[in-house]
């Protein structure tokens, strides 16, 4: 028998790193840095800076939690400064995460259920990926794999909580804080739920001691860190104010983002919604913690999605959900038509057909800013700075030219010309003008633009680019 759960065991360990690995062997972290989506250049170039020393949020501004960072840094040094172990980092956070998880269900349910369970949480990142690797949604979804595992087996033990794994779930919801605000739902109601269960059966709550020392544990690290380097503040108003204000200023509904995510995928949406509508009404065992996930799923889409306010911009933010997605499948078949697996096996093979697809499916990427590059590389000089109103951040690492200021991409902060950063951005950018300005012509209306273009010369447009010099001489030869 144990010879037996042993071989389940390595079936499911095989299948797992075969299964993500394949989901994630076209990932756009192959591909050259121009063509990274513009939030994944943001996150490359702060690892690249603070690598060579530069402080985050002090010497180099991003609205993204620190502990994205520690997943890039570590990546982007790992191997030689190359976008391949970025990817390999990504992997295996997830995988660290993902397996304790799947051996549980394995063991519950089976290997086909599993499996079947594995495809649909595959499934599910791909279709809500639009944008590539290498950002915070991706990197969570190892986090909140590992936070339902330990809940699991709390649970398990009548909620007979042993104290690493209270310090677990404190060091995981913390970090997850760190990455985005917004992830805090993503576990949020599992943990009142853990709390109130605890409460009635112990009828004592010394149990938050061990959850305090893993929230603090996770965070004492950061705070050192910014500490050390004079910039608490800094990394406060980043990462607290800042992320308020940016979210207040999206002009999208409530219901009309939300629509505008999920649309594209209602067929998919549509199958998960019957399913756990209908299981919910016939599931007796484990029931209540059945209802905390559907309610995780729908208040994490209310805030993740709603609250953001970008519409289909955001449907890369629902990410995260997959693990929640791959329980309320799993538990729903389990329950309730567990005689019928093959059967699901099968539909989740269906929804895991994208995937399959898209890996025979040709890269095709172009790299717009060829001229662009060629051009400042040709007339450039040793020592000159660089300052890019709009999001192209590859720009700097292919120019090899530095940004004069702090605030080397704009887009978020050009949102609201009423915030702290934007007016240290523009001041910045008055005391210490750079020698090139590249101003994307989609990203005015710039508020304060004639004061920001003073002494600079429009020397040539490009795509998507106007590329001004400052105060060029007259060996500056404009029309090559």
């Amino acid at each position: 028998m144990n010879r037996f759960c042993f071989k389940k065991s390595w079936a499911i360990f095989l299948f797992a790193i075969a299964a993500t690995i394949f989901s994630f062997a076209k990932s756009t972290l192959f591909l050259p840095l121009y063509a990274q989506h513009i939030d994944s250049q943001v996150y490359i170039h702060t690892a690249q800076e603070v690598l060579n020393g530069k402080v985050l949020y002090k010497d180099v501004f991003d609205h993204k939690g620190p502990a994205m960072y520690v997943f890039v840094c570590l990546g982007y040094w790992l191997h030689a400064y190359n976008l391949n172990g970025i990817w390999l980092v990504q992997l295996i956070s997830l995988l660290i995460g993902l397996l304790p998880l799947l051996f549980y269900l394995q063991r519950r349910g089976g290997v086909v259920l599993a499996m079947s369970s594995l495809l649909v949480f595959l499934s599910w990142i791909y279709r809500f990926n639009r944008i590539g690797d290498n950002i915070p949604e991706v990197y969570s979804l190892g986090l909140v794999s590992l936070y339902f595992y330990l809940l699991l087996t709390i649970i398990d033990n009548q909620f007979i909580a042993k104290k690493y794994q209270l310090i677990g779930i404190g060091m995981l919801t913390v970090f997850l804080v760190l990455f985005k605000l917004n992830f805090a739902i993503v576990v949020i109601p599992s943990l009142i739920y853990l709390f109130i269960q605890i409460v009635k059966i112990t009828k004592n709550i010394s149990f938050l001691i061990w959850l305090i020392v893993g929230a603090v544990a996770c965070l004492l690290p950061f705070v050192f860190y910014f500490s050390y380097h004079h910039a608490l503040y800094e990394a406060f108003y980043a990462i607290w104010i800042f992320n308020l204000n940016y979210v207040s200023t999206q002009s999208i509904s409530f219901f009309q983002s939300i629509w505008d995510v999920f649309y594209f995928q209602i067929f998919f949406i549509s199958f998960l919604i019957a399913l756990i509508s209908f299981s919910v009404f016939y599931i007796k065992k484990e029931r209540s913690f059945f209802i905390i996930l559907i309610i995780t799923f729908v208040s994490s889409i209310l805030v993740l999605v709603g609250l953001s306010g970008r519409g289909a911009d955001s449907i890369h933010y629902v990410i995260p959900l997959a693990p929640v997605v791959l329980l309320l499948f799993f538990y729903a078949i389990f329950h309730i038509y567990k005689k019928f697996i093959f059967l699901w096996m099968l539909g989740a093979v269906y929804f895991f057909k994208p995937v399959v697809v898209h890996y025979f499916d040709k890269n095709v990427y172009t790299n717009s800013y060829e001229d662009l590059i060629s051009y400042i590389n040709l007339q450039k000089k040793e020592g000159e700075t660089l300052c890019v109103i709009g999001n192209y951040s590859c720009l700097y690492d292919m120019t090899k030219l530095p940004s004069n200021t702090p605030y080397f991409y704009t887009y978020p902060i050009l949102s609201n010309p009423n915030n702290d950063i934007y007016k240290k951005f523009l001041q910045r950018n008055m005391d210490s003008k750079a020698n090139w300005l590249a101003l994307q012509i989609q990203y005015p209306p710039l508020k304060d633009e004639k004061e920001l273009l003073k002494n600079y010369e429009l020397v040539k447009k490009f795509a998507s680019i106007n590329l001004y010099h400052l105060n060029p001489n007259n060996t500056f030869n404009s029309s090559q």
